[in-house]
């Protein structure tokens, strides 16, 4: 369990410690190590600012890492790869062994032994298409430097939560709600219309939470955000469960 934090900002100034209070307000979701990444996108989809002031970033990602595969410091995250990409990830790709080895095949090379830069390689070979070929529970955000564009993705049966907020030109994405009590211009109200629901039938409203304002992203989807424009696309599904083919077995 490790926990992700993401603010992506047009033009108002914003205090980067922002970034630093959402991902410690999930530490205990990653008790062995934190790191922060703010980026800006140049003419050729990189350039990363290591110490940014008020108004000079695009994009801050936050993580808290509890570490499972590949203890080193390579393992770190947010993680980079070639970079043009930039990604902070929640969970665990059980096949991530076998897909290292098929881009291998096609000419990947790896820094490290974690899942989690076998996530930016199968991004960078198939696209948003790699969702479909993972095998696990995920949280992630993955910025695209080329594109401009921040795509958020999450596990087939919504294991791993991802959430997100939206105030003014800044958005936040984020492993917990509380998280964005640190995020500007964010008050945490609660959802009324969705709170009676609740309280009248025991079941919360699909695609809504108790606060305001504040959404889960649908499980078995990707979305993608417009780094310059800020506009968010849709959810797009990469699985269902009644499209997936059936087959009878006589057991005698």
């Amino acid at each position: 369990m490790c926990g992700i934090a993401t603010l992506i900002r047009r033009s108002t100034p914003v205090d980067p410690t922002a970034i630093d209070q959402m991902t410690s307000a999930v530490s205990h979701r990653g008790p062995d190590g934190a790191g922060t990444t703010f980026l800006t996108m140049t003419a050729d989809g990189a350039g990363e600012i290591k110490s940014p002031g008020l108004a000079d970033w695009q994009v801050a990602l936050g993580h808290r890492r509890l570490a499972i595969l590949d203890l080193s410091e390579a393992g770190r995250q947010p993680m980079s790869y070639r970079g043009r990409l930039w990604i902070t990830f929640n969970g665990e790709i059980y096949n991530y062994v076998e897909l290292r080895r098929e881009l291998e095949r096609l000419g990947r090379e790896f820094q490290s032994q974690t899942d989690t830069e076998v996530i930016l390689a199968a991004y960078d070979q198939w696209g948003t298409d790699c969702f479909a070929r993972f095998r696990g529970m995920w949280g992630l955000v993955l910025i695209d430097g080329p594109r401009r564009m921040a795509i958020v993705s999450r596990d087939r049966l919504g294991i791993k939560p991802v959430y997100f907020a939206k105030a003014r030109d800044l958005i936040g994405v984020a492993s917990e709600i509380k998280q964005f009590a640190s995020m500007p211009g964010v008050a945490l109200k609660t959802n009324e219309p969705v709170l009676r629901d609740y309280l009248w039938t025991g079941y919360e409203q699909p695609g809504q939470t108790f606060f305001a304002g504040i959404t889960p992203l649908p499980e078995g989807t990707w979305q993608s955000i417009d780094l310059t424009s800020g506009a968010v696309s849709e959810p797009h599904e990469f699985w269902r469960p009644d499209r997936i083919a059936t087959e009878i077995v006589d057991a005698d």
